[in-house]
């Protein structure tokens, strides 16, 4: 879902994403956006110390983890109306010892990109937005043209942003990537973000072998090395195309014989795998968008208790981003406070959002689930005045 050629409403706020790091590399991360301005949440990490890394390996720790993004979002969706979008870039979330919060307010100066500009300086505001896969993939419309960006949304990914600028100068010349557009500035001049050509195209097969060896022998010419896979290699007009700057480093001299031999394993490995299978891959253009509508909600005095975290729940859940699926209750209650409750979320402004609210229903007696199948449940046991367009789009369910 992309809000087309229109780009995304001025007055809505929404969640982008978000980066979950330890406590040790800036813990969380979260991504809200308004307009053309971003706003970042700091808040600790909530990642359990011990933890692996390694997702799907424990499922309780990445349920945890998922509970505890859920659960800031929530608290964020209370100050909505009170955010400095413009004035302030930065926030850190604060919980108070008796249980409430705040967010303080910052402006704050990120990393710097050394790597020199050599393209057009593109003034953010140039730019419609169209798609926002990530905080920091973006597609959009600049000078009447298609465009992908990356920006640099905070500290971790500003300095990959520099070096994807890099490693577009040490290519310069191959025919191997994307052609860079311009470099994308915000009003104080600072590059925060890198405009190429939209990477329309798709992974490598095995079919392209040969071009594939050739172009890791250019690379490899320029005494550099690139560590890739079928996900980071792409064909786009019958060209070779690098997805996956970050990964370009150059060699040094006494490594070059290693990166050689490596090179080739790498290359001999993936097309073992592709001689036996198709690449089930789709490049990072093709992905569906992370950023949702994030409607404020008033903030509780006190911490909040069981009806008003289920609530706060609701209107998150409206927006996709809690896509747990449940059986339905088959309380008449809970049914017929849905369709009340999506018909109140239509008249606060529903209709005027291109992509429709998704239907959820607020079980008294458990907890609040978001489902796709809500919306054939509501129709089946809402009154006979209820109609399709009362409920919600069609194209949301499965």
């Amino acid at each position: 879902m992309s809000f087309g050629t229109q780009g995304y409403p001025s007055t809505l706020t929404f969640y982008v994403g978000c980066d979950n790091e330890r406590e040790e590399c800036g813990g969380q991360t979260i991504c809200l956006r308004r307009g053309n301005q971003n706003l970042v949440v700091q808040g600790p990490s909530v990642i359990p110390r011990g933890y692996s890394g390694t997702w799907g390996e424990d499922p309780g720790i990445d349920e945890a983890i998922k509970d505890g993004l859920y659960g800031r979002i929530e608290k964020i969706q209370t100050l909505v109306s009170t955010m400095p979008f413009g004035s302030k870039n930065w926030a850190y979330f604060i919980t108070k010892r008796d249980g409430t919060y705040s967010l303080v307010y910052r402006e704050r100066n990120l990393y710097q990109v050394t790597t020199p500009p050599w393209a057009s300086l593109v003034d953010e505001r140039e730019i419609l937005v169209t798609k926002m896969i990530s905080p920091e993939e973006h597609q959009g419309i600049w000078d009447g043209k298609e465009v992908d960006l990356f920006m640099g949304w905070n500290e971790k990914y500003r300095r990959m942003l520099d070096r994807i600028m890099r490693a577009h100068n040490l290519l310069r010349g191959l025919d191997l990537t994307f052609e860079v557009l311009g470099h994308v500035t915000n009003s104080d001049g600072e590059i925060i973000g890198i405009m190429t050509e939209p990477a329309y195209g798709r992974y490598v097969e095995y079919s392209d072998r040969t071009d594939v060896y050739e172009a890791i022998a250019k690379i490899q010419s320029r005494s550099l090395w690139y560590s890739f896979d079928h996900t980071t290699i792409m064909v786009s007009k019958g060209k070779i195309r690098i997805e996956s700057l970050m990964s370009v480093h150059p060699i040094p001299p006494e490594q070059e014989r290693l990166a050689d031999k490596l090179h080739s394993e790498y290359l001999d490995y993936m097309f073992d795998v592709l001689s036996i299978q198709r690449n089930p891959f789709t490049p990072y253009r093709y992905h569906q968008q992370l950023a949702k509508p994030l409607p404020g909600i008033p903030s509780p005095a006190a911490p909040m208790d069981d009806f008003v975290a289920k609530l706060m729940r609701c209107t998150l859940s409206c927006n996709g981003l809690n896509p747990e699926i449940q059986e339905d209750s088959k309380s008449e209650i809970s049914r017929d406070r849905a369709v009340r409750m999506h018909r109140r979320f239509l008249g606060t402004g529903g209709r005027n959002i291109d992509r429709p609210y998704q239907v959820v229903r607020y079980d008294p007696f458990g907890s609040l689930l978001c489902t796709r199948r809500t919306k054939r449940f509501l129709l089946s046991s809402a009154s006979s005045d209820t109609t399709e367009s009362d409920i919600g789009d069609s194209s949301l369910l499965p």
